[in-house]
This record gives structure tokens, C-alpha cells and sequence, in this order.
């Protein structure tokens, strides 16, 4: 499960977490763009006089107004066409079931249910053992956002008999049962359904059986605890995760701090924010290219019977840059960023160790938001933990699932089991470093002397830290996970560069603020 924090809709109204508001989503969006648009340009009133300045950020911000306003019915067209084939099917034959039911999934789409259900009526009418017309007329009689369309005793009714037809083999349709009788208030048969509908499932080999999953401990977990379950699934929308949010907070707040270091030495604090997004920008592509790396076989090959089949090439570029559903390994941004300051240096002839030491504390702050964000999502996760402090991660989620898949956690289990949180360990060891290194800096004997701390105590607390995660295996033969073998290379790189850098002159006081940028 990805921890959102709101949702966008392109073609709908706002959400914020489970609460809709009136009011198109994007249509806020677009108020909000032109807003910024006014801003920006009081901002640089001085600039309208020369018009040439004004082409490139005038141009870019109208093709992004005119995408705000094209892509809801970019993503609306394909609901349309849908529509408009069954329509054309039901011109010919009024009584095609095909084309009610696609009529009817279309309409769910652009969130019109009540046009849904009076197709998926009209499909039991003409044919009143259908199982998948019922089961998905009781889906939304049970779970529909809107209340005047939900009617939990018809509901019960329509599942119950697709249930029959099927001899209640189908764990979507017992999913389906389990919700009718939360809408209806009956709580214990919906959670005892739900849990058959789950072993069920744990017992199948049926992939997209298995990938609703997540959803389904989802329902559980409201079932027990007393609250029905409400699909938002329909509608497309644009979700604002909560790790890349934290992400975002630790990119602003490590370039604000690393601007008022960087203004003690010479250095403009827009020079700093200049350099900190190139640099933030390598270092997602080096962190992204690490994981990719070390877990490519499964991102880019899909189980076909028991065989690794590589993805086609869209799937390929879509696994390789859908960062919602992967992740980031840290260490890959060492290197990344590492690279690109080198060329930004070279480019701006600025000196590559002092920049080093304005950025090295900045780095450990936005690991401290960042690893909150790991939090939120889910990943990262540590290893069985009895300690008063230990988590629980909700059913569904990253931690939850990986332990139901590796045996841990039955489907139908009420809980996941607790444990370390390895997210918030590495939080609190990115804040320490950030004031460690922050607090050296006015200090060091020498430019680079703040890399230098930072690549020798990182390491050794990453090392501690990885021994009580629970999300990687061991490398090579051995109990040591991928994060500490280059833990160790990092370490050992760290020894040598600090001896390197114990032979070069010291800085003076005065020459910490003239020689910094030279």
C-alpha cells in the first residue's frame, strides 16, 4: 500500500484522504496555476519591458495551462469510446449483454454509477443468472461513494445468488458478500466471509486474484473494525504520496540550510538552490538506477508459469522509471551526485571540497525527512521487534504484504506482526548527522574535512541499522546485505580520503571565507 496523502482528481471532484469536497479537482489546480502565473510575474515586473525575457517562461506556462485543461478529457477518451462502441452494439441488438456490461464499466469510470447500475439492471433483467452483471450490481450497491445508490439488503440479495451461481468459489465475488453485509451493519459475517475470501485466495495461483490482495485486507481491517468499505477506485486522479512529499520537504530544507552555510564562505544562497536541484535530480536518477540494479529480476521480468519472461520494451521503461511502485536505494545517489558536482565545478570553477562541506550536512537533513517518507510508504522496513516502541503496519501495506507472501501472516490474519521501525531509526541517525556535520563545519581544519566526517560515520551507523532490517537478504554468500558491503566500501574509500586530506595545508580564518570558491 502507498501511503497518499491526497489525491488530485483529473476528472472529479477534490479528495483529501477519505473525505471528497465539491468542486472539480483539476479546475482548483488550474485556479491555483494561474495564481502562481500572477505571482511570478509582479515578481519580475521589472522584466515586462523586454519581452524577449518573457517568451521561454510564457510559452512554458501556457502549454501548462492548456495541458490542465485537455487532460481530463485526454484520460476520459478511452470511457468514451467505450460508450460510444456499446452504444452503437445496442443500435443493432438492445439485448447485448457484452455491450451492457461495457457500457456500464465505462460509466463506473467517469464516476457515473447511477447510469452504471441502470445497465447492470438491465443486464440481470435479460439474463438473471449472470453472475459477473450481479456481483458487480452488488459491488456498487455496497461500496458506492454516493448514498442515495447504495442499498445494503438488494446488495446482500445480488452477491448471495452470484455467490450460488458460482458455488461460492470466487473470492471476488465472497469480497463482494463480505462488503453487502458491512453496508448492511452485519459485521461478524462480513469479516468471516472476508477471511474465506482471502484463503481462497492465498491458495490461488491466479495473479490478478493475488493483486487484489492489498484491497481486500484493506476491507478486512474496516470490517473489524465496524466500518464498511467505500471504493474510490473510480475516476483517474493524480496522487501526492507521502514519501515523495517528505522528499520534497527534505530537498527545501537541506537547500535552505546549505544556502546559509554557503553565505558564510562566499557563496550566494541562489547559486546554492541552483546547484542543490541539478544535484537532487542526479541523485534521484543514481538512487533509482542502484535499485533498479539490485533488484532487476524482479522489476523486469514477469512470472509466466513458473518462468522469468522479460517485460516488453514499454514495460521495461515503464518499471524502470514508475518510482510509486519501486523505490530508491541511498547509497546509488553517492556516486550520481558525485558526478554531477564535478561537472557543475568544472563548469562554474568553483573549488569541489568546499562546496562538499556546504552540502555534506544538507544531505543527512533531507535523508531525515526522506526516511520519514520510507515510513509512510511502508518500505524499508526492519525485522520482528518485542520493544515497547515496535510498529504495526496496517493490512495491505508494503511490510504487511511482503510478510503474508513470505509465509509470515496468513491472508486472513487480523494483524501483521510487529516491528522494528528501521525508518525512524534512520530518521533520528540522519538528524544526528545533519547537526554533527553542521555543527564541524565553521570548524574543519581543512575544505573536505566535512566529507570526510560524513563518509566515515554514515557508514558505520547505516551498517548498525541494516542488521535489524528484515526487507533484503544477504550478498554473496554471506548474512551481509548489499547496503552493508558498500558500507564497508565507503568506510574504507572514507579512510583513505581523510589521509589524503590530512596532507594538504589547513585553512586559515580568513582564508575559510577568500579561498572557499577559488
Amino acid at each position: 500500500m502507498r501511503q497518499t496523502l491526497l489525491r488530485i482528481p483529473i476528472d472529479g471532484p477534490w479528495s483529501l484522504g477519505p473525505w471528497e469536497f465539491p468542486g472539480f479537482g483539476f479546475g482548483l489546480v488550474l485556479v491555483l496555476w494561474v495564481l502562481f502565473g500572477a505571482v511570478w510575474l509582479y515578481r519580475h515586473r521589472r522584466e515586462l519591458g523586454v519581452p524577449s525575457n518573457l517568451v521561454v517562461p510564457a510559452a512554458m506556462w501556457a502549454a501548462a495551462a492548456i495541458a490542465i485543461v485537455l487532460l481530463p478529457q485526454l484520460v476520459q477518451r478511452k470511457a468514451d469510446a467505450a460508450i460510444e462502441h456499446a452504444d452503437q452494439l445496442l443500435a443493432s441488438d438492445p439485448r447485448s449483454l457484452e455491450a451492457l456490461l461495457m457500457r456500464a464499466q465505462a460509466r463506473f469510470s467517469k464516476r457515473e454509477y447511477a447510469q452504471a447500475v441502470e445497465d447492470l439492471q438491465a443486464a440481470v433483467k435479460i439474463d438473471p443468472d449472470n453472475a459477473a452483471a450481479l456481483n458487480r450490481l452488488a459491488w456498487i450497491q455496497a461500496t458506492c461513494p454516493r448514498a442515495e445508490l447504495r442499498d445494503g439488503v438488494l446488495a446482500v440479495e445480488n452477491a448471495k445468488k452470484a455467490c450460488q451461481l458460482t458455488d461460492s468459489g470466487n473470492p471476488d465475488y465472497l469480497a463482494t458478500l463480505a462488503a453487502a453485509h458491512a453496508e448492511r451493519g452485519e459485521f461478524s459475517q462480513a469479516v468471516e466471509i472476508q477471511r474465506s475470501a482471502l484463503r481462497l485466495v492465498a491458495r490461488s495461483q491466479d495473479a490478478s486474484l493475488l493483486a487484489e490482495v492489498p484491497r481486500m485486507r484493506e476491507e478486512l481491517q474496516l470490517q473489524e473494525r465496524d466500518r464498511p468499505y467505500r471504493d474510490q477506485t473510480a475516476g483517474t486522479n493524480v496522487p501526492i504520496f507521502g514519501f515523495g512529499a517528505m522528499l520534497f520537504l527534505g530537498f527545501v530544507a537541506g537547500a535552505w540550510t546549505a544556502g546559509r552555510r554557503g553565505a558564510t564562505i562566499g557563496y550566494k544562497p541562489e547559486m546554492i538552490w541552483d546547484i542543490g536541484i541539478w544535484l537532487f535530480i542526479a541523485g534521484v536518477i543514481g538512487c533509482r538506477v542502484f535499485y533498479c540494479i539490485q533488484y532487476g529480476s524482479r522489476l523486469f521480468y514477469n512470472d509466466v508459469g513458473g518462468h522469468a519472461v522479460l517485460k516488453s520494451l514499454p514495460g521495461l521503461l515503464l518499471a524502470a522509471v514508475n518510482l510509486p511502485d519501486g523505490g530508491l536505494v541511498y547509497y546509488g545517489g553517492i556516486p550520481a551526485g558525485l558526478l554531477a558536482a564535478f561537472w557543475i565545478c568544472r563548469q562554474r570553477h568553483l573549488n569541489l571540497l568546499a562546496l562538499g562541506d556546504v552540502l555534506i550536512p544538507s544531505l543527512f537533513l533531507g535523508m531525515a525527512f526522506g526516511r520519514i517518507g520510507c515510513f509512510l510508504n511502508g518500505c524499508c522496513y526492519g525485522d520482528r521487534c518485542d520493544l515497547p516502541w515496535a510498529v504495526q503496519f496496517p493490512m495491505g501495506s508494503v511490510p504487511d504484504m511482503a510478510l503474508v507472501l513470505r509465509g509470515f501472516v496468513g491472508a486472513d490474519q487480523d494483524l501483521s506482526i510487529r516491528l522494528h521501525p528501521t525508518q525512524l531509526y534512520s530518521s533520528l541517525d540522519g538528524l544526528f548527522l545533519f547537526l554533527l556535520t553542521h555543527a564541524y563545519f565553521p570548524f574543519r581544519p581543512r575544505n573536505g574535512a566535512v566529507v570526510a566526517l560524513g563518509a566515515l560515520t554514515y557508514p558505520v551507523t547505516r551498517f548498525a541499522i541494516e542488521s535489524l532490517r528484515a526487507d533484503e537478504l544477504g550478498q554473496f554468500n554471506t548474512s551481509l546485505t548489499i547496503s552493508q558491503w558498500v558500507s564497508i566500501l565507503t568506510f574504507a574509500v572514507g579512510i583513505i580520503f581523510a589521509i589524503w586530506l590530512s596532507r594538504r595545508p589547513r585553512l586559515s580564518p580568513p582564508a575559510r571565507v577568500s579561498t572557499a570558491g577559488a
